[in-house]
């Protein structure tokens, strides 16, 4: 239950994300919490982001995230365990899981409001406007102040589509909300109150550069295998 909460997270945590593409660098910040008895330390890392017309990728770690539209398919790829999952779009979470979890996921049901504000702020080199999102469910909230800009070139409403197919994720029950931000999110302050506890976390882009892809970055790498689905050995 801990790991595969750790792991919806992760994946609230980095929806917070043309011929030649975009590489966009994000610092990605989360505290230290305590969940079930067992401490879950600081962490500090890079996620790099690839954004093009009709794909997107994120890398964190030892985890990758490949949107791809034009065959309306995301997959999940674990570089640990040299595998991968192909998910169908828009994502349903629960498509990961074995039976044993899925359960779970009733609880995980979630409301989604997003609020434009009229605050304006220059944030590194890009002029940014903030959200509030906010988002329920009955076992608590998360909210993210998320400060977006239009100053980047990518194609905004195709980045908007993928966003929001993706974080739907089979439990935001009214997921065009997202579609209501206009923009890129270049800082995003995070706060998840859930079962007593309290995260805090923070993404901020710290670099931007159109860049020609690798071939094949936006595909699984070969070599592999294609699982079905998570087993419940990925949760311990």
């Amino acid at each position: 239950m801990k790991k595969l909460w750790v792991i919806v997270i992760s994946v609230l945590f980095l929806t917070i994300l043309l011929n030649a593409d975009y590489l966009i660098k994000t610092k990605m910040h989360m505290d230290a919490f305590e969940m079930m008895g067992q401490k879950q330390p600081a962490t500090d890392e890079i996620v790099e982001n690839w954004i093009g017309k009709d794909r997107m990728l994120t890398h964190q770690q030892e985890k990758i995230f490949i949107v791809r539209m034009d065959l309306k398919k995301m997959y999940y790829i674990m570089s640990k365990t040299k595998s991968y999952i192909e998910i169908n779009l828009p994502f349903d979470f629960s498509s990961l899981l074995p039976p044993e979890a899925v359960q779970m996921m009733s609880m995980m049901k979630m409301t989604l409001k997003v609020t434009p504000t009229k605050n304006t702020k220059m944030i590194n080199k890009w002029n940014c406007q903030e959200y509030i999102v906010e988002m329920k469910m009955a076992m608590g909230s998360y909210t993210m102040n998320m400060w977006v800009t239009q100053d980047i070139k990518i194609n905004l409403d195709a980045y908007a589509e993928m966003y929001t197919n993706v974080t739907a994720m089979g439990f935001v029950e009214n997921a065009d909300e997202f579609k209501k931000i206009k923009g890129y999110p270049i800082h995003v302050d995070m706060n998840m109150n859930m079962m007593g506890m309290n995260i805090k976390g923070f993404n901020t882009v710290i670099e931007i550069t159109e860049k020609t892809p690798a071939k094949g970055l936006y595909s699984p790498p070969a070599g592999f295998h294609k699982k079905e689905k998570l087993g419940m050995q990925d949760f311990r």
